[in-house]
């Protein structure tokens, strides 16, 4: 079944910016903490204290609400069945057994240029069984990341929120390297041998 112009795309709240909705919003709009507290009435630090609320899941209801309408955005809030992204139509459009498939697609890869933008991956390579085209039944996903910023590249949590993030793309469980790695030679030769780059900015 197409989707209508003015459904939601439902797989897009699956991507969480790794500093929350409301930075990610602010930046993107350009406008400053001190800005967003003028619009609301409230100090500059009460900004970046909703926005860590955000990001460890205590900010309220309320205060999001208010934050998304001085923003000029709605707030959505919403309870779906368990399942309900990953059966859904477009999602198992993506769901494919080989990663390779998925991104040559338009949704496929327009998914996973939203992924990259979000959590700033300069480049983005295949390498392992999938880039070999030697997937099997329990095989991972193996990536490497260069981010834009290598000196604040993500944390070990945000990189675990990143494997997610990427395992529902591609319905796989999947790892991530930093191109760190590489400083071992071993590990590079073994990379290198048969990385696929699969995205780049």
């Amino acid at each position: 079944m197409k989707r209508s112009s003015d459904e939601p795309d439902l797989l897009e709240f699956m991507i969480h910016p790794p500093n929350g909705w409301l930075r990610h919003k602010r930046d993107k709009l350009g406008i400053t903490g001190s800005q967003l507290a003028a619009k609301i009435g409230v100090s500059k630090q009460r900004i970046s204290a909703l926005e860590k609320a955000e990001r460890t899941g205590a900010a309220s209801l309320k205060s999001m609400r208010q934050a998304a309408a001085a923003l000029g955005c709605d707030f959505v809030y919403a309870l779906l069945p368990k399942g309900s992204l990953q059966t859904s139509h477009r999602a198992s459009e993506l769901q494919v057994f080989d990663p390779l498939e998925c991104i040559q697609s338009s949704q496929g890869m327009r998914q996973l240029t939203q992924l990259c933008l979000a959590f700033h991956i300069k480049n983005l390579g295949l390498y392992g069984s999938a880039a070999r085209d030697q997937l099997h039944a329990n095989s991972d996903i193996n990536l490497l990341a260069e981010f834009q910023q290598p000196d604040r590249s993500p944390d070990m949590k945000q990189i675990e929120e990143l494997e997610l993030q990427f395992g529902r793309l591609f319905g796989r469980k999947t790892t991530l390297a930093k191109q760190a790695i590489l400083d071992d030679p071993q590990q590079a030769d073994h990379i290198m041998a048969d990385l696929k780059l699969i995205y780049a900015s």
